[in-house]
């Protein structure tokens, strides 16, 4: 359970800080970057491949586009699809530790041995062939990181449920009459919050980067503006002309942004003291 006194740690933590100052920049830039930055839709083939300067901060890419308009406009893609994608896994992963760890037997057992089997398939190998199977479109991006991402979660909450449901509040609770589904949501959940935020945000930097992969070999959402889908176009052709500002920009954003995500996480659990 997050006490008052992890909040005050918050505060000194240097890793969460850092992390959300990161985190915050890059999703101030997504909110209101478009409104500063034109869409960069409009080709201009006499401006193609030039490099960084005044005009074009981060250059521009074969089309004659800002890069830079491209990386504030993708921001938003790649933020929406790695927060919505990891909550659903976190979801997902949560419930199934949760059921999993508290009733054990033969229920434990094959939500388990279902997990172990999602854990064992190479998750990009997975992504790419469900991705082939269902179409590109946002929503099958999100789907597939959520689908790929949620074993990590259970088998951790299962953990930390199998040393939570014999303390003393819990066995309380059964005695008081308090139902199953209380216990879970009411009284465990919570005790295991920090460990299921932690892991959270942590698998918001893998779906991140997962979304960016999947667009780079071409089988994610290459219609779209993002990150991945400015890297897609820039292995094509940049090395070719040099461009070297075209694939260094989004590269590094998806770095310093998956950084700040990892960081928040690896503070929230240096202040709840679950490493």
């Amino acid at each position: 359970m997050i006490k008052s006194s992890d909040i005050t740690n918050a505060f000194s933590n240097k890793k969460l800080l850092s992390g959300t100052v990161i985190t915050a920049t890059f999703v101030l830039i997504a909110i209101f970057g478009p409104f500063v930055v034109s869409n960069p839709v409009q080709p201009a083939l006499d401006l193609a491949y030039l490099p960084p300067s005044l005009r074009f901060p981060l250059g521009t890419d074969n089309w004659g586009r800002s890069v830079l308009a491209e990386l504030v406009w993708g921001s938003r893609i790649s933020l929406t699809v790695g927060v919505v994608s990891a909550t659903a896994a976190t979801l997902i992963g949560t419930l199934v530790g949760l059921v999993a760890g508290y009733f054990g037997g033969i229920v434990g057992e094959v939500m388990m041995r279902l997990t172990d089997i999602m854990l064992i398939i190479p998750p990009l190998a997975l992504m790419i062939l469900l991705a082939v199977y269902l179409g590109p479109s946002e929503t099958t991006v999100i789907f597939i990181i959520a689908i790929t991402a949620w074993p990590f979660i259970a088998r951790t909450v299962r953990s930390e449920v199998l040393t939570r449901k014999n303390r003393t509040y819990v066995h309380a609770a059964k005695v008081t009459g308090v139902g199953t589904r209380e216990i879970l949501f009411s009284y465990i959940l919570p005790d295991i919050l920090p460990v299921v935020l932690a892991n959270a945000v942590l698998t918001v930097t893998a779906a991140i980067v997962a979304e960016a992969t999947l667009d780079f070999i071409g089988v994610g959402v290459t219609s779209i503006v993002s990150w991945g889908e400015i890297l897609y176009w820039a292995q094509q052709s940049a090395f070719y002309y040099n461009a070297w500002w075209w694939i260094l920009s989004p590269g590094l954003a998806i770095g310093a942004l998956g950084t700040g995500f990892m960081m928040i996480g690896l503070g929230v659990e240096e202040i709840t003291g679950h490493r």
